[in-house]
């Protein structure tokens, strides 16, 4: 709450002298028109094109997510996913060790399930290269904040750009895009049995 209040004051101040206001999403764009009167223009943070082809569907189903391992993600919810979803599918997480107590946690927690395994994280441009070895992008990321309510972050285009189907909680910025353009399949709840 601390943190809200000092970010709305900020904005509240600050952002009628701004004379570029540019943003990710519709959501936040018109949440800053709707409480400060500032409009915007949005520019979704897309990844660069990529002549990838998609590959053939491995077996078992390899899914990926890969970003920091922030606990308000709640990475481990993915985990458990893979463990419902059992031996046709493995989990890869290409994770960042932001929280190294988190990451290790996540390690432990997969440490005896034979389908979730973790790899080194990679420069910025081999990540759309790497991620097209798998065949599902996979993002389950609760509403447990505004931000991550309206979210729409760059590894929803790096799946694009890799050519791998997406598999995603109804976050509805994210709902929008695989929706609009028949990407993947959208869980009814954020429940890891609802997606698996």
């Amino acid at each position: 709450k601390t943190w809200q209040l000092y970010f709305e004051h900020l904005y509240a101040k600050h952002l009628p002298l701004v004379d570029l206001f540019i943003n990710v999403c519709d959501s936040i764009r018109e949440k800053c028109l709707e409480t400060f009167g500032k409009d915007s223009i949005v520019i979704p943070n897309a990844a660069f094109y990529s002549d990838l082809s998609p590959k053939a569907v491995s077996d078992p189903i390899r899914l990926i997510h890969h970003g920091g391992a922030n606990r308000s993600r709640k990475i481990e919810e993915m985990i458990r996913l893979a463990e419902l979803l059992g031996p046709g599918y493995e989990l890869t997480l290409m994770l960042m060790p932001n929280d190294p107590v988190y990451f290790a946690e996540l390690r432990e927690q997969a440490a005896h399930m034979g389908n979730v395994r973790f790899i080194d994280s990679v420069s910025f441009r081999e990540i759309v290269p790497t991620l097209n070895h798998f065949d599902i992008g996979l993002y389950i990321l609760p509403p447990t904040s505004y931000n991550n309510a309206i979210a729409l972050p760059n590894k929803i285009y790096e799946f694009i750009q890799a050519k791998l189907c997406i598999a995603i909680g109804p976050s509805p910025e994210m709902s929008r895009l695989v929706n609009q353009f028949d990407l993947g399949v959208i869980a009814q709840d954020f429940s890891d049995e609802s997606l698996a």
